[in-house]
């Protein structure tokens, strides 16, 4: 679990944080959700962590009225630099895209999908080491709505944060998380001695 906002503060998050409040309607689980306002563009990261290539994220959304909510990840020191999932609800899309200094610089998939408002999403993010990036969005009832994905290498680690896409209102946000991590690992013994079968390396040394 990274957060799920049940301890009612914002204190590990940087950006626009004038634009966000804890609330206590709208909440996927728990008492509590994050809420960005009606501002445009406004956008929160939290850099009290940092994720990379190899994990497989899980957030949660929930658009009030014909709103863009927006969820990033490996978000750069500035803030302005990041990978994006747009929740399109006015547009009923779905978008992957590349943001650098603010402004999106490549759409790497756009896919159709009905949104309703005041329903949740979960979005799963699966930011692989071999530069894909593949998109799982799913309702309430854990049924798969739409899958998109990309191969880019701007970013490979950073921090994650929720966006507020327009003026419209306020988008809800909750309980976000990773699921699973993969790492490139090499045999100590080469050719066939040294193969394993897939998901049979459960011991690691620690620190890794």
């Amino acid at each position: 679990l990274l957060n799920d906002f049940e301890d009612g503060g914002l204190t590990e998050f940087s950006g626009d944080t004038g634009s966000a409040s804890i609330v206590t309607t709208g909440v996927y689980r728990g008492s509590n959700a994050l809420q960005l306002d009606a501002t445009d563009e406004a956008h929160i990261y939290d850099d009290s962590i940092s994720i990379d290539q190899g994990t497989t994220l899980h957030a949660h959304t929930f658009l009030l009225d014909k709103t863009v909510g927006i969820i990033t990840f490996g978000v750069q020191d500035s803030g302005v630099d990041y990978y994006q999932v747009v929740f399109d609800e006015k547009d009923n899309e779905v978008r992957l895209e590349v943001v650098e200094n603010g402004s999106v610089s490549n759409t790497l998939d756009t896919l159709s999908v009905s949104l309703d408002r005041q329903k949740y999403y979960e979005v799963e993010i699966d930011w692989n080491i071999t530069d894909n990036i593949g998109v799982t969005v799913k309702n309430a009832n854990d049924n798969e709505l739409a899958t998109l994905g990309g191969e880019d290498n701007t970013y490979t680690t950073g921090s994650t944060g929720f966006k507020s896409g327009d003026s419209n209102g306020a988008k809800n946000f909750d309980f976000y998380t990773t699921s699973a991590r993969s790492a490139d690992i090499r045999a100590l013994e080469g050719g066939v001695n040294g193969n394993v079968g897939a998901e049979s390396l459960t011991v690691a040394p620690t620190p890794p």
